[in-house]
């Protein structure tokens, strides 16, 4: 039987997009140019005469039917994947040295790199968790995952998480108030940062037509972990990724004490060396940590 199927490479196109609800982000995951993504969606769109997506000035949307075929997509571009990397004798084996940021890579990586080994069995991820800026072309290591705008260059740049934060602290630091607190209350307390990153709390309050003044309280640390700290011991706020604050939210320990979600202007990327970019292994780890990454639940933001 004959089967008529649209162009693979538009199907990529759209998929990579309908997951990133952006064609910018698609873009940049496919190592293709804006234009050529949304040329592709357009012509895809042409060949199954329906409309996959709404375009408004700032960002796409999907329409029923654009979320009725994402799903599927991914799943079928990943049992392509799969089937194809079944026969494969020699491109997806050996050892990934990747250097992670620590806070991110003990939240997020180290935990789901199991089902990457199973689906995978032949790559084996030796991550190492560091602060450090490392050199990938000096340093022994094959890639790195680090907090960024994307504007390295001489490296692949793989997409894999927005920053989306919110104001998080200790049950017990605000047992007398009531949740969720006023923006004047929180610009009263003090707000956990790492040093030379407070300007994200003037962020987190100036998106939300908030000026807190000249009055902010930092208390800062040398990183994450530590700044956390501060709200976890129910000694101040602290301004952390939702999703990395999954865990204590979930145990009762921290409290998220105003609704309000900012999406930051930096993400996570796995970035390697553009002399690596067609190690079989490299991309297949990071188009599965970006695909693994993006079924997170999506908050709402502003």
């Amino acid at each position: 039987m004959s089967r008529r199927l649209p162009n693979l490479n538009q199907l990529r196109a759209f998929e990579a997009a309908a997951r990133h609800l952006s064609f910018k982000e698609a873009a940049e995951e496919l190592h293709v140019t804006h234009a050529a993504v949304s040329h592709q969606i357009k012509a895809l769109e042409e060949d199954i005469g329906a409309l996959l997506f709404q375009r408004m000035p700032r960002k796409v949307k999907l329409t029923p039917k654009g979320k009725a075929l994402a799903p599927d997509l991914t799943r079928a571009l990943n049992m392509i994947a799969t089937a194809v990397s079944g026969v494969r004798d020699d491109a997806l084996e050996g050892v990934l040295s990747i250097s992670v940021a620590p806070f991110f890579g003990n939240r997020m990586v180290l935990p789901i790199l199991a089902e990457f080994h199973a689906e995978f069995p032949g790559i084996r991820i030796r991550p190492t968790m560091n602060s450090e800026v490392v050199d990938l072309a000096k340093d022994d290591f094959d890639a790195a995952i680090r907090y960024g705008d994307g504007s390295w260059e001489g490296v692949v740049k793989v997409h894999l998480a927005h920053n989306m934060v919110a104001a998080f602290a200790a049950p017990s630091f605000i047992e007398r108030k009531t949740v969720p607190l006023s923006l004047d209350d929180i610009s009263s307390l003090p707000l956990g940062s790492v040093i030379n990153r407070s300007r994200h709390w003037i962020e987190w309050f100036t998106s939300q037509g908030h000026d807190p003044g000249n009055n902010l309280t930092f208390i800062e640390y040398d990183n994450k972990a530590r700044a956390l700290d501060l709200a976890l011991a129910g000694n101040g706020v602290a301004l952390d990724d939702i999703h990395l604050m999954e865990t204590e939210v979930a145990a009762g320990r921290l409290v998220q004490i105003h609704p309000y979600v900012h999406k930051q202007d930096t993400s996570m990327y796995l970035v390697y060396p553009d002399a690596l970019s067609n190690d079989a292994r490299l991309r297949a780890f990071g188009d599965w940590l970006a695909q693994r990454l993006a079924a997170r639940p999506s908050p709402s933001s502003s």
